[in-house]
C-alpha cells in the first residue's frame, strides 16, 4: 500500500511539473527524467508507439483505446487532430481485411 501511494504522489508531481511546459519542452523534460534507454526511443517515435499500443491485443490492461487516449491527451504531446489521424491509420488494417474477405467470397 505504501508503494502505491508513493507512486501516485510521484506521478502527480511529474504531471504538475510538466503542466506549464510547451509540448517541445515536455519531450525534453521527459528525456531528462527517462529511466532507461528504451524510453527516449519511444518518446522520439511516439506516434508509432501509440499506434502499436492501440493495435496490441490485451491493451485493456492499460485502459484500452479510451485509457490510451486519456493518457495521450493528458500528456499534451500530440494534438487532437493528429491523434484522430493516428487512430484512423492504426485501426485501418481490420476494415481493409474485412472488405477484402467480403469481396473474395
Amino acid at each position: 500500500m505504501v508503494l502505491t501511494a508513493a507512486g501516485k504522489k510521484h506521478a502527480r508531481d511529474l504531471i504538475l511539473e510538466m503542466e506549464p511546459l510547451s509540448p517541445g519542452e515536455r519531450v525534453t523534460f521527459l528525456h531528462k527524467k527517462a529511466p532507461a534507454k528504451v524510453v527516449p526511443y519511444l518518446l522520439n517515435h511516439r506516434y508509432l508507439a501509440i499506434a502499436l499500443l492501440l493495435s496490441l491485443p490485451c491493451n485493456a490492461v492499460i485502459g484500452g483505446g479510451g485509457g490510451i487516449g486519456l493518457i495521450v491527451g493528458m500528456s499534451g504531446l500530440i494534438t487532437y487532430t493528429r491523434y484522430l489521424l493516428l487512430i484512423a491509420v492504426s485501426i485501418s488494417p481490420i476494415p481493409i481485411v474485412i472488405i477484402l474477405k467480403a469481396s473474395i467470397s
